[in-house]
């Protein structure tokens, strides 16, 4: 059974910019409604600074790897494409030819909800080694006990072995390039890690005003932030639109255009001195 704050508390993946907002959001309320402890500062201060790095790794990594040739990657990137969308479309065809409450239906419907939620392009628009590693995790997640009925009874066995062997390949032509100073796998824990600081805090919050209705209010008021991005994200995702980072600073969405900026190391008590 898993027990950790990310399962208990099922909270969407936020990006470094929208953990920022929301921290400089929560400090915000604190100071305005004389919430402050600190516990919750010193969390906040740790995990900003942490988001902070991340975005610095998340800008680096992104610069060296536009400086990379990536041509010869081309075809394999459009073969994993065709794999990932082939399971997505077979599951919606599903859904198209069985009547709402037949079991193949139902089984169809809960793949492309559980692993499809904005639709296969969520995942095939996303870079080679992002791709990469969100391909792996829904394999494996798909080869657990959780799904092996919706595995057998949809056939997707083969469709999941081919779209296994194109990730590999994939993955085994960016190895060959030369190995860049920064991995995926280095952003990737960055983000993680700034995730489960971003649970600890909401755990901070909720073990401090959790027991009567006095503490009903501080609570909303502190974790307002958190739930307002948390709602953001609900609804791009309801209509298929990317989660696209945010400016730490005003709220505003990022994209891959954005110009790269340095973030004001600057928390919200500071810009009030």
């Amino acid at each position: 059974m898993d027990t950790s704050l990310g399962s208990i508390l099922d909270l969407y993946q936020f990006t470094s910019g929208r953990r920022l907002f929301a921290y400089f959001g929560v400090q915000k309320q604190a100071r305005i409604h004389k919430l402050t402890s600190p516990a919750l500062d010193a969390h906040i201060t740790l995990a900003i600074k942490h988001d902070h790095n991340t975005r610095k790794l998340e800008r680096k990594w992104r610069t060296q790897k536009g400086s990379k040739t990536t041509v010869d990657l081309r075809p394999l990137d459009y073969s994993l494409d065709r794999s990932v969308t082939s399971i997505s479309r077979h599951c919606e065809n599903f859904t198209h030819a069985m009547d709402p409450g037949h079991p193949l239906y139902i089984l169809a419907a809960e793949i492309t909800t559980d692993f499809f939620p904005e639709g296969p392009g969520a995942i095939t628009q996303l870079e080679y080694e992002e791709e990469i590693s969100t391909v792996d995790e829904m394999i494996e997640a798909l080869n657990t006990p959780k799904y092996q009925e919706h595995v057998q009874k949809l056939h997707l066995t083969p469709l999941l072995d081919n779209t296994k062997k194109r990730s590999e390949a994939l993955h085994q032509a960016l190895q060959k390039n030369n190995g860049p100073e920064i991995t995926f796998g280095d952003v990737k824990a960055a983000r993680a890690k700034g995730q489960q600081l971003l649970e600890q805090m909401i755990a901070i919050i909720i073990g401090t005003y959790y027991n009567n209705e006095s503490h009903t209010k501080p609570r909303q008021q502190l974790l307002e932030p958190v739930m307002k991005q948390q709602a953001r994200i609900a609804d791009l995702m309801k209509r298929h639109r990317p989660v696209n980072d945010v400016n730490p600073e005003t709220g505003e969405d990022e994209t891959e255009d954005t110009p790269p900026q340095e973030d004001p190391q600057t928390t919200e008590e500071q810009k009030t001195e």
